[in-house]
């Protein structure tokens, strides 16, 4: 799949393993604080507006777990790829949460068209 997903150049050429293991290790402990910040503020954002709408309902409220959990997780990494404002932009969050719903999915559909078909 991930020649349908990814360009084949990346799959082809795995130098992205490379910088993972030096400069994302190496940077590690820097971001682990910006990280633990975001996922709080996420975490607040995401739950509290289902606290409150409990209170409405008698305490008992749904709450759509992997909705909340795929944005907050979209927010805290996109904190140390974008910045702090804009992994908080809820136009941001969805395009980056429905990509990646969308991704594999739609990578399992391209792959059962035929190759002459395909490009």
């Amino acid at each position: 799949m991930l020649d349908w997903t990814m360009n084949p150049l990346i799959a082809g050429n795995p130098y992205h393993v490379k910088i993972i293991k030096k400069d994302v290790t190496f940077k590690l402990n820097t971001w682990i604080p910006m990280m633990v910040e975001e996922t709080e503020l996420a975490m607040d954002r995401y739950f509290t507006k289902y606290v409150t709408a409990s209170e409405s309902y008698g305490g008992w409220q749904k709450v759509p777990i992997f909705q909340v959990f795929l944005k907050a997780i979209a927010q805290t990494s996109s904190r140390i790829f974008v910045g702090e404002e804009i992994c908080r932009e809820e136009k941001y969050l969805d395009a980056v949460t429905s990509f990646a719903t969308l991704v594999l999915p739609t990578a399992a559909i391209v792959k059962i068209i035929p190759h002459r078909l395909r490009l």
